[in-house]
């Protein structure tokens, strides 16, 4: 026969059931931050509507990130590191920069202002699962490649069977993808990431393996070609160059193979050459004279620049960028808006993030946030507005790989064992 329990009992039974919730409360938090956040970045494959995509985000980042902080007493939970400040200086020069915007200018101060915070719900949902669950980063990085390939299919099946498009168009996807350039630099950053894994000097894959990511790589570095975005393209070859250059495979091999590929694709762009050739002759469309254009405005406010968000047009009467607002440079876009202030800002975070990336190099998760890095400010010398923008593709393509270095420590292993004097 039982007995009944004391309320001493009882009350020692309550507290161990409370412990127990709020020891596993982290962990299913982490694991629903991490959910929402595959299905946003999964969303600029599958989703057909932009507007939906940008509604999205306010569920997966804008609330988790309120809650991580009404949960921490307002403590972020971010380490600091020399990437994090750095990043931090470059935002608040963007905030003040909205007392100079001219009187006469369209900008939506508040807007602006949101962008910057919008950017720090993305950065402490993101920290939260990552600094304590690094290996969910490979699940993301699996979740992205499955749903980037259903996406490349179905939107293939679309543009060139439906809708009856051919080899000459350059190829979009639908909802955030709608423009080529978008879909250039989000499949050539997954070919990047997918020869990345391929050639880790750990990576002990099996036959099956080594075919699945070969197939994954040629099909995402054909739907690049496929977008005939030459920046992208051309980032994807040069990046993938150096991690094969970088690899463990012995030397004549590496000239051999890479011989071989060169000779393959001249014989590949000479065949598809009535393909490509509008995209081939339209030069560098007019990039030259937009780039002279918006640095002849920059030299009226070269300091501080214009303020953050103030359409800048060109003054060229007569010619054919007369009138345009669009950078094509995510750096001549800080330098007009923020000045020559904004535009070291702009690169001393650069070189931070890679200084941090190269430091770590011998890590697989930091190895392929430094290369995609690199390839998004290759990308960003051609195109984009700047790093502080919406939520599109490059803005996730500079900040993911900068958020993930930001969760590595300042010194390495080797150093803390090095003896200090």
């Amino acid at each position: 026969m039982h007995e009944n329990p004391t309320p001493q009992q009882i009350l020692e039974h309550m507290l161990s059931a409370m412990t127990q919730r709020k020891t596993h409360l982290p962990d299913r938090s982490e694991n629903i931050f991490f959910i929402l956040s595959a299905i946003w970045m999964s969303g600029f494959f599958l989703l057909p509507f932009e507007k939906l995509h940008q509604q999205l985000f306010h569920i997966c980042f804008t609330l988790p990130g309120v809650w991580i902080l009404l949960k921490n007493r307002f403590n972020a939970g971010i380490p600091p590191s020399g990437i994090l400040f750095s990043s931090m200086a470059y935002g608040a020069c963007y905030i003040i920069s909205q007392a100079w915007t001219p009187p006469d200018s369209t900008v939506d101060h508040l807007s602006e202002i949101k962008r910057v915070i919008y950017l720090f719900m993305f950065w402490i949902t993101l920290n939260y699962w990552m600094k304590t669950s690094p290996e969910k980063m490979a699940s993301l990085a699996k979740v992205l490649t499955v749903t980037a390939l259903a996406g490349i299919v179905a939107n293939g099946i679309i543009f060139y069977g439906i809708e009856g498009h051919g080899l000459a168009d350059r190829f979009v996807s639908a909802g955030k993808l709608w423009n080529a350039l978008w879909s250039g630099a989000a499949y050539g950053a997954l070919a990047i990431l997918i020869f990345g894994l391929m050639n880790w000097r750990d990576a002990d894959l099996t036959k099956k393996e080594k075919i699945l990511y070969s197939l994954a790589f040629l099909i995402f570095s054909a739907a690049t070609i496929l977008t005939h975005s030459r920046g992208p393209i051309g980032a994807m070859f040069f990046t993938c160059t150096i991690i094969f250059l970088t690899c463990k495979t012995n030397t004549k091999r590496k000239v051999a193979i890479l011989a071989a590929a060169t000779i393959l694709l001249l014989a590949l762009l000479y065949a598809s050459y009535d393909y490509f050739q509008a995209s081939i002759e339209r030069g560098q469309s007019y990039r030259l004279e937009l780039w002279q254009g918006f640095l002849e405005r920059a030299r009226e406010h070269p300091i501080f620049g214009f303020g953050a968000g103030t359409q800048v047009f060109i003054h060229a009467p007569g010619e054919l960028v007369d009138g345009w607002t669009h950078y094509h440079s995510v750096y001549v876009g800080s330098l007009v808006e923020l000045g020559i202030t904004g535009l070291l800002l702009h690169l001393a975070l650069c070189c931070i993030v890679i200084r941090t990336g190269w430091k770590h190099r011998h890590d697989l998760h930091a190895r392929i946030a430094l290369i995609l890095f690199i390839y998004t400010m290759i990308i960003g010398t051609t195109f984009g507005q700047g790093i502080i923008t919406r939520q599109n593709v490059q803005w996730v393509l500079f900040w993911l790989p900068v958020i993930i270095l930001a969760t590595f420590p300042r010194t390495t292993r080797a150093e803390d064992e090095s003896p200090r004097h």
